[in-house]
């Protein structure tokens, strides 16, 4: 999915579904676009399998067909395999060298890594 595509797909996640208008209308300040823009985006993005559409009256109402913690997923063990050689403590590694995690967000990774040891 491209940055865009993305934006879009937040929005219909969301909201559960939505008309061009209705995306336009909800898209972030700084990430307004024009609706044939966006409709050209959501036509693309059915042709891909990311939404599904159904005519509403005259409009068409676009549907995510891409549930976002299944997305979450693919994007995630895609990367692990394309960027970290399919290992996870490594990509585990560099996102904690990364983000500057303060002790409070460090205790609730320690929680989560003990709560899978149970």
């Amino acid at each position: 999915m491209t940055e865009v595509e993305l934006v879009i797909m937040r929005v219909l996640w969301a909201c559960g579904e939505g008309t061009v208008k209705e995306v336009v209308e909800k898209l972030p300040q700084e990430e307004k676009r024009k609706l044939t823009t966006v409709a050209t985006f959501l036509k693309i993005m059915g042709d891909k399998g990311f939404v599904t559409s159904r005519m509403t009256g005259r409009s068409l109402t676009y549907c995510p067909s891409v549930d976002l913690e299944d997305y979450q997923l693919t994007t995630l063990r895609d990367l692990r395999e394309r960027l970290f050689d399919g290992s996870a403590i490594d990509l585990v590694e560099r996102c904690l060298d990364i983000f500057d995690l303060g002790r409070v967000e460090l205790e609730q990774l320690l929680f989560l890594i003990e709560k899978r040891e149970k």
